[in-house]
């Protein structure tokens, strides 16, 4: 399975040492980090089952990207299961990994609506089908609008409602991927 041998394993402790600027060297090998970061993971499972989260995968360098898709293809007897969440529409070094993809869509509208009742309980009905049309299932999009509108001090603006900072980052991320005559 994933277990080095003693050297083996030395070497790859070596090497995330300097990964990890815990010690001075040259950058190791992307295979030997990526059999120490096996090995660990490997080891760490064997006291409970693990889950591994990567969030905004997209932005991975590659050799990161080269390491932990190196891993996620080969624990598939361990108690582990990798997850990378990456953004929809932003090319990333993830794209020809051959990993499954489990792709989200937005959320229906029973469950947006439902979401809008937790988060902003005493919104107006008027306000309330607002948000859920221009939220279009985005959860993040339920979450932050009311508060949004809230802001306006009942003064809704005939165009969208405006955009919360959270929300405004969050897509303007999307932008760097633009031309700057597209930007």
């Amino acid at each position: 399975g994933a277990r080095l041998g003693e050297e083996a394993a030395q070497q790859g402790r070596d090497a995330l040492r300097v990964v990890f600027e815990a010690a001075e060297g040259s950058p190791p090998d992307v295979f030997l980090v990526g059999l120490a970061v096996l090995s660990l993971i490997a080891d760490t499972a064997e006291e409970q089952p693990l889950l591994c989260v990567v969030e905004d995968a997209q932005w991975l360098d590659g050799p990161s990207a080269e390491v932990l898709v190196f891993v996620a293809h080969r624990l598939e007897l361990e108690p582990v299961l990798v997850l990378f969440a990456v953004r929809d529409g932003i090319a990333g070094v993830l794209d020809e990994s051959g990993l499954p993809e489990l792709r989200l869509g937005g959320l229906d509208d029973a469950s947006a609506s439902a979401l809008l009742e937790v988060t902003a309980p005493d919104l107006p009905a008027h306000l309330r089908a607002r948000i859920l049309g221009e939220a279009a299932g985005n959860p993040l999009a339920l979450i932050e609008l009311p508060a949004a509108a809230a802001s306006l001090d009942g003064s809704l603006p005939a165009h969208a409602l405006p955009l919360p900072r959270r929300l405004e980052q969050a897509f303007a991320a999307r932008l760097t991927d633009l031309g700057s005559d597209t930007r």
